[in-house]
């Protein structure tokens, strides 16, 4: 599934010839250049806004459907237009992250190291090309010469897009499996065979750490446990490129005593405005109120988009440079900043993410990203319970440790963390996309479903049988809803009060209590059709 809580969603109105967005976008600042070659209309005169987004992991970075519907509407009509996914649109026309088979092949030699790696990969493009999946497989495990394969399926659904690592999680799975098989085969601990392989240096302090765990020490012998419900404890290395923007900017003007921070960039959940307020801040000397943020705004200087984790090693810098520009400013002022900040209203200083002191591994002249010298390392190390019976999987404990250079907002870094290890359990765990095989028609397009058979004789409910799904692990039949409408007559009342009954048994766990009122809705949508 590919979906973030808030759907994509536009407000369009033209003014004149300036052509006005506030829309749910990851690149507020590249926005612009296409509005302008798609409506043909200069880029100044569109102006983008998007001061919260809530998430986007990679789903909203383009000029996409919502915008242009919008646009369009309002040129046609003359009045400012809305346009907001519903559920089902949100997880049908905005992409969808690719399914993928993997085949893969690694050569051992004697000595036990990693000779060469094959990996070949068929991802499901919908209706597109395009996919780069077997290309994670260059980022770990040393340069023992590799074939990687990257085939594109097309199909009838939608179009393949982003969505935290564009195929790295499917392929970078079956990477591990193997990477597994081999330390079984070579009768070798899993993390000491990874360390030997992988040439990452950050990773190297990482496996010591997690073969110290008491939850790695611990873990139970291969195949040592039998019963209904057997734990077992696995680990996992990642990697992801250091990417940066070279043209993302940060502009700073004293207005009235406060320092302003202004960039096109947007905060899409990952706290950029704290991380730049802090920066200011430090570098400065001065207390947090007398900073402000602007940002999520196209009209300021240009700021990088946020996908591909770019946006925190692009604007950091960027705002450390101007606000040290600033500081020399002031220090002609007196010695006092805050004092001199009071007498230098409308003083203006701008930094740009330089060049890092060891280069690029690879730029697009003129275009971002840049590939910084550095990748990001990582280790998980999981504990699982698995029911033999039934098939289900429960994780127990994490450990994971992740290593990413500087860390500007040490509790937004852990945030990131914490976020990342959950999504991925969900990932594995919980989502699927059920497509109709005649049609392609998307069957998980919601976050509840409900089916109800009602037996009416008369006018009365004689019986019902009603159950949900998507909101367990497994289906639930709900006899208390079925109880509250045997013998009534169909109303809305009191299909209502019979779908209300659903609350009384659920027990939502942290942070997903709006499941319950959500399926109570949709209980009742579907009692209604049901009773009709």
């Amino acid at each position: 599934m590919r979906t973030p809580m808030e759907p994509h969603a536009c407000v369009a109105y033209w003014e004149g010839e300036d052509l006005h967005l506030y829309a749910s976008t990851q690149i507020v600042s590249m926005i612009p250049a296409e509005a302008a070659k798609r409506f043909k209309v200069p880029a100044e005169r569109v102006h983008v806004h998007a001061d919260h987004v809530g998430g986007g992991f990679g789903a909203k970075g383009a000029l996409s459907a919502e915008m242009a519907a919008a646009t369009e509407l309002a040129r046609l009509h003359a009045a400012p237009v809305r346009v907001v996914f519903g559920r089902d649109e949100e997880l049908t026309d905005a992409g969808h992250r690719p399914g993928a088979r993997t085949e893969l092949a690694l050569l051992i030699g004697d000595d036990g190291e990693l000779s060469a790696l094959r990996m070949g990969i068929e991802s499901d493009g919908g209706v597109s090309i395009g996919s780069n999946t077997a290309t994670h497989g260059r980022f770990v495990y040393g340069t023992a010469p590799r074939r990687l394969i990257d085939i594109d399926v097309v199909t009838d659904r939608p179009p393949a897009a982003p969505f935290r690592g564009p195929g790295a999680p499917p392929a970078l799975w079956a990477l591990e499996q193997a990477v597994d098989e081999a330390a079984v085969r070579l009768r070798v601990d899993p993390i000491r065979l990874r360390q030997r392989w992988d040439g990452n240096p950050k990773r190297a302090a990482l496996y010591r750490k997690a073969a110290e765990t008491a939850l790695w020490e611990a873990r139970p012998a291969l195949g040592s446990q039998t019963g209904r419900f057997r734990r077992g404890v696995g680990v996992a290395a990642s990697n992801w490129l250091y990417l940066l923007d070279p043209k993302a900017e940060v502009e700073l003007v004293v207005r009235d005593g406060v320092v302003v921070a202004r960039s096109g960039t947007q905060d899409i959940g990952t706290g950029i405005r704290s991380v730049i307020e802090s920066v200011v801040r430090d570098e400065l000397g001065i207390p947090a109120d007398r900073v402000e943020v602007e940002i999520g705004h196209s009209d300021s200087v240009y700021g990088t988009g946020s996908f591909g984790s770019r946006t925190t090693t692009s604007i950091a810098p960027a705002a450390r440079e101007a606000a040290a520009e600033l500081r020399r400013e002031l220090a002609g002022r007196g010695p006092d900043v805050q004092a001199a900040l009071k007498e230098s209203d409308g003083l203006r200083a701008t930094g740009r993410r330089r060049r890092d002191r060891r280069g690029y591994v690879m730029s697009l002249p003129g275009q971002p990203p840049a590939i910084g010298r550095g990748f990001s390392g990582a280790v998980h190390v999981t504990e699982v319970e698995v029911d033999t019976l039934l098939g289900q999987v429960r994780v127990l404990r994490v450990w994971g440790g992740i290593a990413a250079g500087r860390i500007y907002s040490e509790r937004a870094a852990i945030n990131q963390c914490e976020g990342g290890i959950v999504q991925g359990i969900g990932y594995a765990l919980y989502e699927q996309r059920h497509v109709d095989p005649a049609t392609g028609v998307n069957l998980t397009d919601n976050l509840a479903e409900a089916v109800a058979v009602v037996d009416l004789d008369g006018g009365v409910i004689r019986s019902a049988a009603v159950a949900a799904g998507a909101v367990a692990r497994t289906p639930l039949r709900l006899t208390e809803v079925e109880e509250a409408l045997t013998g009534v007559r169909p109303s809305e009342e009191a299909l209502r009060t019979a779908a209300a009954r659903v609350l009384d048994r659920c027990s939502p766990l942290p942070g997903t209590g709006y499941k319950a009122p959500l399926l109570r809705d949709v209980l009742v949508d579907v009692l209604t059709t049901a009773t009709a």
